[in-house]
Protein backbone atom coordinates (compact mmCIF):
# COMPACT_ATOMS: atom_id res chain seq x y z
CA UNK A 1 0.00 0.00 0.00
CA UNK A 2 1.28 3.30 -0.91
CA UNK A 3 1.20 6.07 1.99
CA UNK A 4 1.14 9.29 1.45
CA UNK A 5 3.64 10.82 4.05
CA UNK A 6 2.00 14.28 5.83
CA UNK A 7 4.67 16.12 8.08
CA UNK A 8 2.82 18.09 11.01
CA UNK A 9 4.28 21.70 12.35
CA UNK A 10 2.56 22.99 15.26
CA UNK A 11 3.25 26.89 16.10
CA UNK A 12 3.11 26.59 20.27
CA UNK A 13 5.08 25.11 22.29
CA UNK A 14 2.53 24.53 25.35
CA UNK A 15 1.85 21.34 26.33
CA UNK A 16 -1.93 22.22 25.77
CA UNK A 17 -1.72 23.59 22.67
CA UNK A 18 -4.56 23.81 20.24
CA UNK A 19 -2.54 23.60 17.40
CA UNK A 20 -1.30 20.65 18.36
CA UNK A 21 -4.64 19.25 19.12
CA UNK A 22 -5.36 20.12 16.07
CA UNK A 23 -3.08 18.39 14.33
CA UNK A 24 -3.49 15.10 16.24
CA UNK A 25 -6.62 15.35 15.32
CA UNK A 26 -6.23 15.22 11.73
CA UNK A 27 -4.01 12.15 12.18
CA UNK A 28 -6.53 10.63 13.84
CA UNK A 29 -9.05 10.93 10.66
CA UNK A 30 -6.23 10.20 8.13
CA UNK A 31 -7.52 6.92 5.89
CA UNK A 32 -4.63 3.99 6.17
CA UNK A 33 -3.14 5.51 2.60
CA UNK A 34 -1.76 8.50 4.98
CA UNK A 35 0.26 9.30 7.50
CA UNK A 36 0.94 12.61 9.70
CA UNK A 37 3.65 13.04 11.91
CA UNK A 38 4.05 15.38 14.18
CA UNK A 39 7.26 16.81 14.32
CA UNK A 40 7.85 18.71 18.11
CA UNK A 41 9.95 22.02 17.16
CA UNK A 42 11.07 22.03 21.08
CA UNK A 43 14.28 21.43 20.11
CA UNK A 44 14.84 23.84 16.93
CA UNK A 45 17.43 26.47 17.99
CA UNK A 46 17.21 30.22 17.05
CA UNK A 47 18.29 30.48 12.92
CA UNK A 48 21.77 31.40 13.14
CA UNK A 49 23.23 31.99 10.19
CA UNK A 50 26.74 30.87 11.34
CA UNK A 51 25.44 27.55 12.75
CA UNK A 52 23.91 26.69 9.25
CA UNK A 53 25.22 24.73 6.42
CA UNK A 54 27.87 21.55 8.06
CA UNK A 55 27.54 22.98 11.49
CA UNK A 56 23.49 22.55 11.59
CA UNK A 57 22.24 21.40 14.94
CA UNK A 58 21.20 17.53 14.90
CA UNK A 59 17.41 19.17 15.55
CA UNK A 60 17.73 21.21 12.08
CA UNK A 61 19.04 18.13 10.13
CA UNK A 62 16.12 15.91 11.58
CA UNK A 63 13.69 18.89 10.94
CA UNK A 64 15.16 19.25 7.15
CA UNK A 65 15.29 15.30 6.24
CA UNK A 66 11.30 15.54 7.91
CA UNK A 67 10.56 17.62 5.67
CA UNK A 68 12.47 16.46 2.68
CA UNK A 69 10.81 12.98 3.32
CA UNK A 70 7.32 13.62 3.63
CA UNK A 71 4.65 14.30 0.42
CA UNK A 72 3.50 17.22 1.98
CA UNK A 73 3.79 20.07 5.23
CA UNK A 74 0.58 21.28 7.24
CA UNK A 75 1.37 23.98 9.55
CA UNK A 76 -0.87 25.66 12.27
CA UNK A 77 0.10 28.57 14.32
CA UNK A 78 -1.73 30.77 16.88
CA UNK A 79 -1.65 34.05 15.84
CA UNK A 80 0.48 36.24 17.54
CA UNK A 81 0.30 40.06 17.09
CA UNK A 82 -1.13 39.74 14.03
CA UNK A 83 1.38 36.50 12.87
CA UNK A 84 2.64 33.34 12.94
CA UNK A 85 3.90 32.40 15.74
CA UNK A 86 8.11 33.27 16.30
CA UNK A 87 8.46 29.26 17.08
CA UNK A 88 7.31 28.56 13.50
CA UNK A 89 8.87 31.40 11.81
CA UNK A 90 11.70 30.00 12.92
CA UNK A 91 11.29 26.62 11.83
CA UNK A 92 10.73 27.84 8.65
CA UNK A 93 14.06 29.51 8.32
CA UNK A 94 15.48 26.77 9.24
CA UNK A 95 14.12 24.66 6.97
CA UNK A 96 13.66 26.86 3.37
CA UNK A 97 17.21 28.07 3.61
CA UNK A 98 19.89 26.69 0.80
CA UNK A 99 22.32 24.85 2.73
CA UNK A 100 24.90 25.65 0.12
CA UNK A 101 24.22 29.44 -0.29
CA UNK A 102 27.10 31.81 1.14
CA UNK A 103 27.14 35.60 0.07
Amino acid sequence: MIQFRLLGLSGSLRHSSYSTAVLRGIRDSLTPKSALEIFPLHGVPLYNEDDDAEHAPESVRTLRSAVEASDGVIMISPEYNHGMSGVLKNALDWASRLMDFRY
